[in-house]
């Protein structure tokens, strides 16, 4: 599915149900369109900006189990980079430098491009969610933000990057 919109989506839209979405918002809905999403994929542009406290809360819920339990990817763009301060307010952890970053990729569940697979994320920051010890890859750069979802524990992950 793929969304243009000048406003945030009524709470009862099927949209929340599909499982790739891609949405253009001229206004900062970030948190009203993604707040109900159960999906599996998605990938979200303002391009009016994104508000970092928004990608906060998104990664918080998540880490917290409250939220995006389906959710294996989210590509996150057009925000004012603050990569420490967004890093750091989500409890981010760091792979050490003289480690391999591992590169996260999914099948894409919808395909209108040539890759079969999501593009890559290779990053050195990951977070855990609680209630499950799942790994989450996140990288930040032009202006983007990339959450890759590990089917992986926090310990199968450390595993992974040691080998």
């Amino acid at each position: 599915m793929v969304i243009k919109s000048e406003e945030p989506l009524r709470l009862d839209s099927k949209f929340y149900q599909t499982q790739y979405a891609e949405i253009e918002q001229h206004e900062n809905a970030f948190l009203t369109t993604l707040q109900h999403f159960q999906g599996r994929q998605v990938a979200l542009k303002c391009s009016t900006g994104c508000r970092i406290q928004d990608l906060i809360e998104f990664v918080n819920r998540w880490k917290s189990g409250e939220a995006y339990l389906n959710l294996e990817r989210l590509e996150v763009g057009k925000f004012d980079e603050h990569q420490d301060q967004i890093l750091e307010a989500i409890g981010a952890k760091r792979i050490d430098s003289a480690k391999k970053a591992p590169t996260h990729t999914v099948p894409r569940v919808f395909n209108r491009y040539w890759n079969s697979n999501t593009d890559p994320i290779k990053s050195r920051t990951y977070v855990v969610r609680e209630t499950d010890n799942r790994v989450a890859s996140i990288l930040i750069e032009d202006k983007w933000l990339n959450f890759g979802v590990w089917d992986k524990t926090e310990d199968e992950f450390l595993k992974m990057v040691d080998s």
